[in-house]
C-alpha cells in the first residue's frame, strides 16, 4: 500500500459516544481550524475486528473488495487503489485529493472575493474624491462666474448712468440754446415726423425704465441682454448668418409679454450702436450692411422698433435727423451785424457743444469716423427698407443747410458718407435728379 504524507490532528471534541466523523472542510477561525465531516462511522471493537476478520479470510480469486469493504460477486483481482479502513474510518486517497482541492478552491475564491471588494472599495474612494473634487472646481467656476457678471453689471449701470448724464446734458444744452434766440433749418415735413416720433418714444422709454428698476425681473433681464449679445457677437457678412441671428431674436421676442419685448428692442438698438463706437461697423464699414438688414428684418414685424431705433440714434448724434441749429446773429443776411468776432466765436462754441464736435483739432478724424458710422448705419437702413424718400430730404437737407459756415465742419463729412452708402440706389430711381444734386455739391 502506498505511504501518503499526510498527518491530521483532531480534537476529542469531535468524539461523540463511539463515532467518529470523516472530515470535508477545513475552516479557519482565528488561529484554529475547524473541520466539517460529512459522514460518521461507527468505531466499536468488536465490529472493526469482525470486519477485518471477514476481510482477511477473503479469497482474490473468487471476488474484490470495494472501499467499504463488500464483496462483489464479480471476478476479478484486488483493487490495490482501495485504502482500507483503519481504527479511524479514513477513505482512499482520491477522496482525500479532492478534499483538499476543494479545500485549495474555496480559500483561494475567498482570498479573491477580498482582493476584489478591496479593490472594489478602494475605485469607489477614489471616485468619490474626484467627484468632491470637481464639485469644488464647478463651484469655484460658478464663483467666479458670478464674479464676473456683477463687474459687468456694474460696468452696465455705470454705462447706462453716463449714457443717461449725457442725454440730460445734451437736453439742457438745448435748451440753454433756445434760450439765446436758437433757430433751426430745414423747416419742413421730415423734421415734423421726427419730432412726432420723440413724442411716442418717451411712452415706451418709461415701460423700458419701469422693467430695469423692476427687482423680480433683475435674473430674467441679465438671462434676456446675455442672449441678445451672443446673438449680435455672431452676425456675420452672409444672408445665411444674418438669417440666423434673426431667427433667433424673433424667437426671443415671441416668447416674451409685450413689455418684455418693449425691453428686449432698446437691448438689441443699444448692441448695435455699440458696434459704431469704435466697434465693429467702426473698425469695418462694409459690415454696417449685415447689421442694417438684421435692423430691417426686426422692423418689418415690430412697429414700435423703427422709433427707437432711430430715436436712440439722435441722442448718439443729433445730425441724424437732420435738423440744423443756428443762432439769429450767425445768419448770412444778418452777418454783417455782428460787432464783435469774439461774440461770433462764442455762439461757434456753444454749437461746437450742441454738435459734440471736439475742440481738438487732433480729434477731428476720430469724430469724423464716429460720425460716420452712424450716419452709415442710418443710411443703409433706409436703403434695405427701400425708403428713398427720407433718404432723398436727408440730401436736400443737408445741401440747402451747407451755407452757413458753423455747418462746414460736419458737412464734408455728411456728404461723403451719402455719396458713399445710397449713390448706387439714388441714380437707378432718381437718374437726372440725382445728377443734378450732384452737379450742386
Amino acid at each position: 500500500m502506498k505511504n501518503i504524507g499526510v498527518t491530521f490532528n483532531f480534537d476529542e471534541s469531535i468524539l461523540l459516544d463511539d463515532k467518529i466523523q470523516i472530515p470535508l472542510n477545513f475552516y479557519k477561525t482565528n488561529h484554529n481550524f475547524t473541520i466539517q465531516f460529512k459522514q460518521q462511522l461507527y468505531t466499536n471493537t468488536d465490529n472493526k475486528n469482525k470486519e477485518n476478520e471477514d476481510i482477511g479470510n477473503l479469497d482474490t480469486r473468487t471476488g474484490y473488495l470495494d472501499k467499504f469493504g463488500n464483496l462483489d460477486n464479480k471476478f476479478g483481482n484486488l483493487d490495490t487503489n482501495v485504502v482500507n479502513l483503519d481504527n479511524f474510518g479514513y477513505l482512499d486517497i482520491k477522496e482525500l485529493e479532492e478534499l483538499i482541492n476543494e479545500n485549495y478552491i474555496s480559500t483561494k475564491n475567498l482570498y479573491n472575493s477580498f482582493i476584489n471588494n478591496t479593490i472594489n472599495e478602494h475605485e469607489k474612494l477614489q471616485q468619490h474624491i474626484k467627484n468632491q473634487q470637481l464639485e469644488q472646481q464647478l463651484l469655484e467656476q460658478q464663483k467666479l462666474q458670478n464674479e464676473q457678471l456683477e463687474k459687468e453689471k456694474l460696468q452696465n449701470e455705470q454705462l447706462e448712468k453716463e449714457k443717461l448724464k449725457q442725454h440730460q446734458l445734451l437736453l439742457e444744452q438745448q435748451q440753454q440754446l433756445e434760450k439765446d434766440v436758437i433757430d433751426f433749418i430745414p423747416k419742413n415735413m421730415t423734421i415734423k415726423i421726427f419730432d412726432e416720433m420723440k413724442a411716442k418714444f418717451k411712452k415706451l422709454e418709461e415701460i423700458y425704465n419701469e422693467i430695469k428698476s423692476n427687482t423680480e425681473l433683475k435674473s430674467l433681464r441679465i438671462e434676456l441682454s446675455k442672449k441678445i449679445k451672443i446673438c449680435l457677437n455672431s452676425i456675420a457678412n452672409t444672408q445665411k448668418q444674418v438669417n440666423l441671428t434673426f431667427n433667433n431674436l424673433s424667437r426671443i421676442l415671441n416668447e416674451s409679454s409685450e413689455n418684455l419685448k418693449i425691453f428686449i428692442l432698446f437691448k438689441i438698438v443699444e448692441g448695435v450702436l455699440n458696434c459704431c463706437e469704435q466697434g465693429q461697423i467702426y473698425i469695418n464699414p462694409k459690415s454696417v450692411w449685415s447689421f442694417s438688414r438684421l435692423l430691417a428684418s426686426i422692423d418689418h414685424i415690430n412697429n414700435n422698433f423703427n422709433i427707437i431705433f432711430i430715436t436712440l440714434l439722435t441722442f448718439k448724434t443729433i445730425l441724424i435727423i437732420p435738423k440744423f441749429y443756428y443762432i439769429q446773429s450767425n445768419r448770412v443776411d444778418t452777418m454783417n451785424q455782428v460787432d464783435s468776432v469774439n461774440q461770433v466765436d462764442k455762439v461757434d462754441m456753444r454749437l461746437n457743444r450742441l454738435y459734440e464736435y471736439p475742440e481738438d483739432i487732433n480729434e477731428e478724424i476720430i469724430y469724423n469716423k464716429r460720425l460716420s458710422s452712424y450716419i452709415r448705419l442710418y443710411l443703409s437702413y433706409l436703403c434695405i427698407k427701400n425708403d428713398f424718400n427720407t433718404i432723398w430730404s436727408y440730401y436736400a437737407n443737408v445741401i440747402n443747410s451747407s451755407w452757413n459756415n458753423i455747418f462746414i465742419q460736419f458737412i464734408p463729412c455728411l456728404l461723403i458718407t451719402i455719396l458713399n452708402i445710397t449713390s448706387y440706389f439714388m441714380y437707378h430711381i432718381y437718374k437726372l435728379q440725382f445728377i443734378k444734386v450732384i452737379i450742386t455739391i
